[in-house]
């Protein structure tokens, strides 16, 4: 994945959940931060980790997990 794929799925994961900002995990936190400055190993990573800021009931952690599902069938 470049950086611009990343920010394509950020880009994707607002819309999805409403939010204005969602938080990236895993390697592609890294790309994020550091994009021109990575191992290959990074870029190779298919899949990013997104979460919503806030989710006490986990309702949008539901709702993006689900969506991911449903787009790679």
């Amino acid at each position: 994945m470049n950086r611009t794929e990343l920010e394509h799925i950020v880009r994707a994961a607002c819309d999805i959940l409403g939010e204005d900002t969602v938080i990236v995990g895993g390697s592609q936190a890294a790309l994020a931060q550091f994009p021109d400055d990575l191992p290959r190993s990074v870029l190779m990573s298919r899949e990013a980790d997104v979460a919503a800021l806030e989710d006490p009931t986990e309702e949008k952690a539901l709702l993006i997990n689900s969506r991911a599902y449903f787009q790679k069938s």
